[in-house]
């Protein structure tokens, strides 16, 4: 454990309270589980200074912090294991629709194919296009709001497809207009 006491103290009281407290003596104890520091807990004191019986009679409850922030940790991680396996299983659930796709025309398949794609990476618009000098055309497309249509022609020079065209890569484009 580490006790500050003024000069220190100000540095920081200002850090954790702002200047709105009056702070005599602040405790910072390790929280630890197996011998492991998990956390810090720290104590402030308005009035008058911690005696050095304090930290000890403390440690039940800085034990039981540590093993609830341990928990929490090991929560969070299954968690995220969780939504990871979920995404995955996502995918191949989304593979294998496309793959059973042997329906109709190339065209439907491909409009089938980007409506499955655009829904499981939650995304408004797919589009399968065709460049020829500096006219685009939009071959297929799946639009959540109806606002693009199949055939569709535009001037290159006024699509964000241009910017992929003229990089010759694959371009990522995060906050478009603004």
């Amino acid at each position: 454990s580490v006790l500050l006491t003024a000069p220190s103290i100000d540095t920081v009281n200002y850090a954790l309270f702002g200047d709105s407290q009056n702070i005599q003596q602040i405790l910072i104890l390790p929280m630890q589980y197996q011998g492991i520091v998990v956390g810090i807990a720290v104590l402030a004191r308005l009035d008058k200074a911690y005696t050095s019986i304090l930290a000890k009679q403390l440690q039940p409850l800085l034990s039981t912090l540590a093993q609830l922030i341990l928990f929490q940790r090991q929560t969070l991680l299954r968690r995220t294991a969780q939504e990871k396996h979920d995404r995955q299983q996502a995918s191949l659930r989304a593979l294998s629709q496309i793959t059973a796709l042997r329906q109709r025309d190339d065209r439907d398949l491909m409009a089938d194919a980007l409506y499955l794609g655009c829904s499981y990476f939650g995304v408004p618009f797919g589009i399968v296009s065709h460049i020829q000098q500096d006219e685009y055309q939009i071959e297929v497309q799946y639009s959540a709001n109806g606002a693009l249509n199949d055939g569709a022609l535009y001037s290159l020079g006024n699509t964000y497809c241009s910017l992929t065209y003229t990089a010759d890569d694959v371009v990522a484009i995060s906050m478009m207009g603004l």
